[in-house]
């Protein structure tokens, strides 16, 4: 019997893809690290800020991305559709 793996591996955004556009707030493009289109996890792994994941928190109205925080810190990442 196979043995799935119970915690899925979550999409990376490592420092060198993202633009900090003001102090802890980053911007990227959804490709850029491996989501295809409409696909949002609810939880990204970083290295930025504390290290601690980034969760989802908000779709942008206008279906441009979404914003996600980062747990017990204060980094904002918003990925943007591409």
């Amino acid at each position: 019997m196979k043995c799935k793996n119970a915690f899925p591996i979550l999409p990376s955004v490592p420092r060198d893809i993202v633009t900090e556009v003001e102090a802890h707030r980053f911007v990227t493009e959804a490709s850029s690290i491996g989501l295809r289109p409409g696909e949002w996890p609810l939880a990204l792994t970083t290295a930025l800020g504390n290290g601690r994941p980034l969760r989802r928190a908000a779709f942008f109205k206008d279906g441009s991305g979404v914003r996600y925080r980062q747990d017990e810190g204060c980094v904002v990442v918003d990925v943007l559709n591409d």
